[in-house]
């Protein structure tokens, strides 16, 4: 079987302005696809083995540790950016007499 990541399709539907929002595992998996690299490469350079680095691309994310996801997120330059909340909507106030 060749070492090269195989591709994954997200079915997240698209924001308001047409785009889509990756979940965190989506975008490591995203970035380690566009690598390009085999996974004994990507293991030889982060450390995290290949084995992991498959099952995580595949989908399998819940074996994956916090600390192996820190280590792919700073291996591609990604970090986390807390967002600011959107104000609140305020109620439409009903006609009077309708």
């Amino acid at each position: 079987m060749p070492d090269k990541p195989c591709k994954v399709v997200s079915m997240r539907p698209q924001t308001r302005d047409g785009t889509r929002r990756l979940s965190l595992s989506e975008l490591l998996r995203q970035r380690i696809l566009e690598s390009g690299l085999p996974y004994i490469e990507l293991e030889r350079r982060t450390g995290v083995i290949r084995q992991t680095l498959m099952r995580f691309v595949k989908g399998d994310t819940l074996g994956v540790r916090l600390a192996t996801v820190e280590i792919l997120m700073d291996y591609f330059g990604l970090r986390v950016v807390e967002a600011k909340p959107k104000a609140a909507r305020k109620p439409k106030k009903q006609a009077k007499g309708r």
